[in-house]
């Protein structure tokens, strides 16, 4: 069986699905149904295509019977020299139905079902496509999106890191400088804070929990360290209302700090 990481003829290829052995099922030129909105909320069983597939691909030898077993599958988006930058996990995968794909009969688009534990941001998909390109280079990028494209930002920005981080974190000790200009949310936070320590782009949590995973290593930055957070008083207004986080009634932004304290961050604001 052809390996996940061996380069094979992917054309115009833009995702591949992976077994969970690491086994490559196919490559398939889009993802249709996918990245869309769901009346139902995860874990829960859904279907999606894979259009544009060589009949010589793995997965083609499923589509003679319906119904057939694939197992859990990794769901990897390419860039446009065919490396994955993007992983979904999707469980218990079947083949449901196989047709000639619209426009070359000479392709196949196999439509699959499986368990989803949690489902994509119907609005990473725009993502995606802009990184499959190239991933950001300026700071700011995320700046003027809306709440619901910040969040999809995110989980783009933390699929990436996590199948693409390589190498060990910075030394302890450096300074970064936080920008808040932009922090008028959460998510906000998140980009801005992921940008400081990782360069557009960059991922350092989506959450308090998230965050407290990123400060204990791996993510790029080791504590201790120090943080510049410029225009905080931006975000002390957004998020300073008073509430309920980890059981305790507590502004977001003090119990943020709290974080950042007991991993040995010192923060400094401006």
């Amino acid at each position: 069986m052809q390996q996940a990481d061996e380069p094979g003829a992917r054309g115009a290829a833009h995702f591949d699905l992976v077994t969970e052995d690491g086994d490559l099922l196919c490559c398939a030129q889009d993802l249709c149904g996918f990245f869309i909105a769901r009346a139902q909320e995860a874990p829960s069983w859904d279907s999606f295509v894979l259009a544009g597939c060589s009949p010589d691909d793995l997965l083609a030898k499923y589509c003679s019977k319906s119904g057939a077993a694939v197992g859990n599958v990794d769901v990897r988006i390419l860039d446009d020299s065919g490396r994955a930058i993007g992983i979904y996990d999707v469980a218990s995968v079947t083949v449901t139905q196989c047709r000639p794909h619209v426009g070359d009969e000479e392709l196949l688009d196999i439509a699959v079902n499986g368990l989803f534990y949690s489902y994509p941001n119907p609005l990473a998909q725009t993502f995606w496509r802009q990184w499959r390109e190239g991933i950001p280079t300026a700071r700011g990028e995320w700046a003027m999106l809306t709440t619901e494209e910040r969040e999809a930002w995110l989980e783009v920005a933390r699929k990436f890191s996590a199948c693409t981080r390589v190498g060990s974190d910075k030394e302890t000790g450096i300074s970064y400088e936080f920008d808040g200009s932009y922090v008028t949310d959460r998510l906000g936070l998140y980009c801005a804070l992921g940008e400081a320590i990782n360069g557009p782009g960059g991922y350092f949590g989506s959450n308090l929990d998230g965050l407290a995973d990123c400060l204990r290593g791996g993510f790029g930055a080791s504590a201790p360290f120090h943080l510049v957070w410029k225009e905080s008083t931006l975000a002390r207004a957004y998020l300073g209302h008073s509430s309920t986080v980890q059981s305790y009634r507590v502004s977001y932004f003090d119990a943020l700090l709290d974080v950042f304290a007991g991993a040995g961050v010192t923060v400094e604001l401006r």
